[in-house]
């Protein structure tokens, strides 16, 4: 099953907040309690241009084995669902053909198979073609970020926002990894900057309320928790 990001509609990624999402505290409304942060441990999915290619490939007469025409029929392929076939159908790409994106569903593939080690190697190799490929980046933050890995999720992060700035889940789990290590100014810092780019998620503002609450500032919790509340309809 692919993963997406919140609010990201069939980009040319994986997903948070996505539509798998790894949230692990539904709160009632107007309270926050110990313990508690909003987690989406998403990927990023590259299939913008996936129903597209289909349709240009029930166009042609002759699909060919070319690197080209595999990505295509690969890209068709995972925009269906079908992600073993292709899967198989990218390995049939020649390595030195491979693009980072092809690399990069190699390793959303194998993510979602449970092969993390596997998943890895691709997304490294991703970024190998294209060291500005911030969904690479991203999705291996996430699956540091499951594991427990923080520091490194936070080095991943980073990357991927030095590649795309107004990435703002990228900002969001950077921040969701500092909470995990108790570094609450980083934290704050990532949620608003991941504010900055986008307003209307509420996690973002549940996860700062709760932030500031651990700074013993009630009042701006408490600011961001109405904010909440208010985008989830309370």
């Amino acid at each position: 099953m692919k993963r997406i990001i919140i609010g990201f509609v069939l980009l040319l990624l994986i997903s948070p907040a996505f539509a798998a999402e790894g949230n692990t505290i539904p709160q009632s409304a107007g309270t926050l309690k110990g313990g508690n942060i909003k987690q989406h441990t998403v990927k990023q999915t590259p299939v913008a241009s996936a129903k597209q290619t289909a349709g240009q490939l029930q166009k042609s007469d002759k699909p060919s084995n070319s690197p080209r025409d595999l990505y295509a029929q690969a890209l068709a392929l995972y925009s269906d669902n079908s992600n073993e076939a292709a899967f198989e159908t990218f390995k049939q790409i020649p390595e030195y053909a491979r693009t980072t994106t092809a690399w990069t569903l190699m390793g959303n593939i194998l993510y979602d198979m449970g092969k993390k080690d596997e998943a890895i190697f691709m997304y490294r190799r991703a970024i190998a073609v294209d060291s500005n490929n911030y969904k690479a980046y991203y999705n291996l933050g996430n699956m540091y970020l499951e594991d427990d890995v923080f520091y490194t999720a936070i080095d991943c992060y980073k990357d991927a926002i030095k590649a795309k700035m107004n990435f703002p889940y990228a900002y969001y789990n950077l921040g969701i990894a500092y909470v995990k290590t108790g570094n609450l100014k980083k934290a704050k810092s990532a949620f608003l900057n991941a504010l900055e780019y986008k307003k209307d998620v509420p996690d973002f503002h549940y996860n700062l309320a709760y932030v500031y609450k651990l700074m013993n500032k009630p009042k701006l919790a408490q600011t961001y928790l109405d904010n909440y509340n208010k985008l989830m309809g309370y």
